[in-house]
């Protein structure tokens, strides 16, 4: 014997406070000789059939624009759509039925399996679907770790992306890093939409060895402004020379319309010390000692970027400047007591003799970068005490013992005690003249 079930749905209207009564669904068992067939009621109409569940959604969880302006739907208050599928399983529901195909074997043993209804089970199906759904309203805080963070907030900028994550199928950018330095967000009016939100982001790309991109892009929505901004990043990839794999070859200066940058060459360990936005692009091409001083507007770090890239672009390798001069290019630092080093020396062994350099030619490696200009620098301003005569009384009376703490250290850290070379060769001839004697 088999089964057909038709569902049917029984709306009421009553006059009843001007509402809607919606009966319980019923389920009626019918024989059937011809097979198994499960009709579908199509002939109700009503507020529940012709809104999907993506409209009613918003319909509760939208606000309108007049309420965006007072500040409404923000913060613990907001609603959220709820993924009511969570926890559903095919075939499984309050009824217990058995669906062929479905939730059971279609053939058992020699025997058609039909549809029909269930032995009674624990409600357990229940009453996990219920602490599922009451799971949804809890707000469950992402914590991300401190490395991974960007600039301030939930804010994309500074947040660092592998390109094998947003490339997996070009090889040539898994090496790479990308973040983003700028979103904005700014309302455009269109006819017949209103005002409509258009996001613009300016993206960094390199490869951490010499590699380095900058990119910017417009879309409606921020996952494809980001996506278009790399894209555009990728695009503009240009190389750029790195000393010993840490710094720059030399001081520079670069300009772009308002912005200023001037960057200093520094030793290992320095660290980067900048502005945030030059710092991503130095992690993105490799460089790990800089200074750098930005002067303008900060926060426009398009002509920021755009700065700092054409400066990094404009250096000079030492090969280069060697074969210009036709001179050694020589280094003296402080740290090695200024002995001379040979950095460059002119490629075809050509080399001129101070007879032939001429007196108004620049061969102070400084002056020959910059061009003969000097970066101005403003007077230290000291305070007008130092003028007084009892600073000059101070000075005196302090000159004695103006290092006698800092001494002390230093004996105590290489000696183990307060004393010197000194001391320590006259104890060991106090003890051989009492050995002697």
């Amino acid at each position: 014997m088999s089964f057909r079930l038709i569902k049917c749905l029984n709306y009421a209207a009553t006059n009843v406070s001007k509402s809607v009564l919606i009966r319980e669904p019923q389920f009626i068992w019918s024989q059937s000789i011809g097979g198994v067939n499960f009709n579908q009621a199509r002939w109700s109409t009503s507020f529940f059939t012709r809104l999907n569940a993506q409209q009613i959604w918003k319909g509760v969880t939208s606000v309108s624009n007049a309420g965006k302006k007072r500040g409404r739907g923000k913060g613990a208050g907001k609603s959220r759509a709820k993924d009511l599928n969570k926890g559903q399983q095919i075939g499984v529901g309050p009824l217990s039925i058995i669906w062929p195909g479905l939730n059971s074997h279609v053939i058992k043993g020699r025997e058609t399996v039909e549809i029909k209804e269930a032995p009674q089970q624990d409600n357990s199906f229940e009453q996990n679907l219920t602490e599922i759904r009451n799971q949804l309203d809890t707000y469950v805080k992402v914590r991300v770790n401190p490395l991974s963070r960007g600039w301030s907030g939930g804010s994309p900028r500074g947040t660092w992306t592998r390109g094998k994550d947003i490339y997996p199928d070009k090889e040539a950018l898994h090496d790479f890093v990308c973040t983003i330095i700028e979103s904005k967000l700014k309302m455009t009016p269109r006819a017949g939409k209103g005002k409509v939100p258009n996001l613009r982001n300016l993206a960094i790309i390199g490869n951490q060895n010499g590699i380095v991109g900058l990119g910017k892009a417009n879309a409606d929505n921020m996952r494809d402004s980001i996506t278009l901004s790399y894209a555009d990043a990728s695009r503009n990839c240009i190389a750029v020379p790195i000393c010993d794999g840490h710094t720059i070859f030399h001081d520079f200066h670069a300009r772009f319309f308002c912005n200023k940058i001037y960057a200093f060459k520094m030793p290992p360990g320095y660290g980067l010390v900048c502005h945030r936005v030059i710092r991503d692009l130095c992690i993105a091409v490799g460089i790990k000692d800089i200074f750098v001083k930005s002067e303008g507007n900060q926060e426009n770090y398009l002509n920021i970027a755009r700065a700092f890239i054409s400066g990094l672009f404009n250096q000079r390798n030492f090969q280069e400047m060697a074969n210009e001069k036709k001179l050694h290019l020589v280094e003296f630092r402080e740290e090695n007591g200024f002995y001379p080093k040979v950095l460059a020396s002119p490629s075809d062994g050509k080399v001129r003799k101070l007879e032939e350099v001429e007196k108004d030619e620049y061969t102070d490696f400084h002056m020959y970068i910059n061009n003969g200009k000097v970066m101005s620098t403003q007077q230290k301003k000291y305070p007008d005490y130092i003028r007084t005569l009892g600073y000059g009384k101070h000075l005196i009376k302090y000159h004695y013992h103006r290092s006698r703490q800092l001494v002390r250290a230093q004996l105590r850290a290489k000696y183990g005690a307060v004393e010197s070379f000194l001391t320590i060769r006259e104890k060991e001839e106090r003890a051989k003249r009492a050995t002697a004697s």
